[in-house]
């Protein structure tokens, strides 16, 4: 089980609050945190950190 970030307080992983957007193309994949209006990104760790900011602002009602 993964412990709860010491930032945000939630158990989130790095590939399950993230997406691949256009993984399958010849180009490399941009990254998108897996809440609305999230903005792409270069790497998978820079969406994970957006993800984690949401959670931390409390913009994520649970």
């Amino acid at each position: 089980m993964t412990p709860p970030c010491q930032r945000c307080g939630y158990a989130h992983s790095l590939y399950g609050s993230t997406s691949a957007i256009g993984r399958f193309s010849s180009l490399a994949p941009l990254y998108r945190a897996d809440y609305d209006g999230s903005p792409l990104r270069a790497t998978r760790a820079q969406a994970h950190a957006d993800m984690c900011d949401h959670y931390a602002t409390k913009e994520n009602p649970s």
